[in-house]
This record gives C-alpha cells, structure tokens and sequence, in this order.
C-alpha cells in the first residue's frame, strides 16, 4: 500500500497520539511475532490503519506492553487479537503484492533480494489469511491484471480498478459482519492510494522513462486531484456507516483529511518561504481602523499569511505576533 495514513499531530489530542503510537507499535510487534523480526522492514501505515479500524469495530483494545521501550520485545501470540493477526498478515500480503510490481517495472535486483529475505514470511501471511478466508488466488491475480491494464491503458479509473480490487478483498474479509462495507471502503482507499501515487511520482517517473497512469492516461493534475477528492469522499461516507464510537469515528476522519491534505500538498510546487517577519523600530499597527498608532494586541498579525504543511490553510489568527507562535488551528506552519 502506498502509507497513505500516516500519523499527524495536528489538532490531535494526546490520546489519539497515545492511541496511534499503541495501534503503530502494537502491529509492528505483532508482525515481528508472527512473522519474524525480518518482517517487520514492511510495516505500513494503511497496514495500522487497517488493524485500529478492524479492533475499533470490535470495542477491543491492546494493552498498553505493545508500547514497550524495549522495541524487539515481542507478546506472545496468544495475546496478539486477530484483527491485528489479520492486519499484520495483510500487510505482508500487500507488500508482495507491490514488491512483484516493482519487480515487472525493472526496478533493479535489490527488490529481487528482499523477496528472497523475505519468502517464508511471505508465505505465512499467505496461510494466514487463507485461514481468514480470503481468496489468494483472486488476490494475486490483479497483479497480472494490473500489468495488462498498464500495457493496454485506458482510462485512470481502469488503471486503478486491480489495486482497487485487492483492497477491496483485503478490508472486506477484515470482518464479515461489516463486509460489504468495509469492501466499498477499501475499493475506494485503493483508488485513492493508487492515483496519489502516480501523482506523487510523476515528475520522477518522467525523468526515468517509466510507466505512469497520470502520463499514460493524458491526465491532467487538476482532474487527478478532483478524483482523489470524490474517492476520499467514498471513504468518507463508508467510515460513517460503520458502526464506530464517535471518537474513533471523528479520529479516522480527521486522520483520512490529513492524510490526504498532506499529501497532495507535497506534489505542489512549494511556495518560498519569506524571512520571519522583524517588526520595525518605529512600531506601527498593520490593522486598517487604527492606521497611525502603536501596534495593538489583538491585530498585530492582521496580515499573516502562514501556510499550514498538513492542510494548506492559510493562517486566520490574530493572536500571533510577529509570526512567532502561529495559532492556526494547531497546525505547523511553514513560517511568514
């Protein structure tokens, strides 16, 4: 997957940071458990996003020794949950699935190495999730798939469609009693991590001459953002309809807005920065209706235009003066 759900402390409160860095380390551990220490270089985090939903939707908690600071200090299995046994094994089953794409793109012998260090664990995750019933066979499959569409490519959302697929059969065996669901969920995450990705290696893939839905679709950046948007909406609609507690329903949505904000951010062409702003030695106030007199407390900062890196908002405070302590919203601003 491309770790899309990466963890942000912007507006969070300390016990959604607590709660991620458990959920982080609680699946790390357990795919170290499971699968070997080894196994656990593959750890990504729609993986943990995977693994704190399914536990979310079962009121289940992990107890707080998956946090140790003792980082190779593994649980023994039978404390491990099976939504996280699930969501370890998905993640390795998903990371061979993108090891065998980077493998038919000619990426170099590297990728072939890892598959070598890593096929017994690799083919636990397999047995793993047979267990749990999802068909490998049709799962592996979109990677032949995903080469045809690519060698013949139509339209983005063709493009899309075997990521798309694996995702969806991913998450929806995740928990049947929601499957339908979570199916529509994960189809619409792996369109939505599928054309961030070709949106965020364009410039390179262009440089390289290699394959890129954006490219080969004649897409332009605009449309692929807007697409991005409606399959975030998806995901957005799907969270809502599953029974969650409002506060893991709000931790995920504003997890997802996030997430997403951030990483369309990056593939912009970032503004420059402009030197701190110094107030002069004759201080004036910038504030329109008191031109002329000493700067004043509650506008000192009435023109700043601070970005934010997580959202691209623009600075609304007025209670950050100078630049120095930028109140937008708990964000981190980039600077004036």
């Amino acid at each position: 997957m491309f770790g899309l759900m990466r963890s942000c402390g912007c507006g969070s409160s300390p016990e959604a940071k607590r709660l991620r860095q458990l959920h982080y380390c609680g699946t790390c551990k357990a795919t170290g458990r499971l699968f070997g220490q080894r196994a656990r270089l593959t750890l990504n985090y729609d993986a943990v996003f995977l693994g704190e939903l399914l536990l979310a939707l079962e009121r289940k908690t992990l107890p707080t020794s998956f946090t140790s600071r003792r980082c190779f200090s593994l649980p023994v299995v039978s404390d491990i949950p099976a939504p996280l046994v699930y969501a370890a094994a998905a993640n390795l089953a998903l990371a061979e699935f993108a090891l065998a794409d980077k493998l038919a793109d000619g990426e170099g012998r590297h990728w072939k190495l890892a598959r070598h260090g890593l096929a017994n664990a690799f083919a636990c995750a397999r047995e793993t999730l047979r267990r749990f019933g999802v068909p490998l066979e049709t799962l592996f499959a979109q990677h032949q798939k995903q080469a045809q569409a690519e060698a013949n490519p139509t339209t983005l959302a063709a493009l899309a469609t075997p990521t798309a697929t694996a995702t969806r059969l991913v998450f929806a065996q995740g928990n049947v009693t929601h499957s339908e669901v979570l199916g529509t969920l994960g189809e619409a995450f792996g369109r939505l991590i599928y054309v961030l990705d070709a949106l965020k290696d364009r410039t390179d893939d262009l440089k390289r001459g290699a394959f890129n839905a954006l490219t080969a679709t004649k897409t332009a950046l605009g449309e692929a953002r807007r697409y991005i948007r409606e399959q975030q909406s998806l995901v957005q609609a799907a969270l809502a309809v599953l029974p969650l507690a409002q506060a893991d329903q709000q931790r995920f949505s504003l997890q997802l807005n996030a997430s997403v904000n951030h990483a369309l951010l990056s593939t912009q062409e970032q503004r420059p920065l402009k030197p701190r702003y110094e107030p002069p030695q004759q201080k004036s106030c910038r504030c329109p209706k008191c031109t002329g007199q000493d700067i004043c407390d509650t506008c000192a900062c009435l023109s700043c235009d601070c970005t934010c890196n997580c959202c691209g908002d623009l600075c609304a405070s007025l209670a950050c003066e100078s630049c120095g302590n930028c109140g937008c919203g708990a964000c981190c601003c980039t600077g004036c």
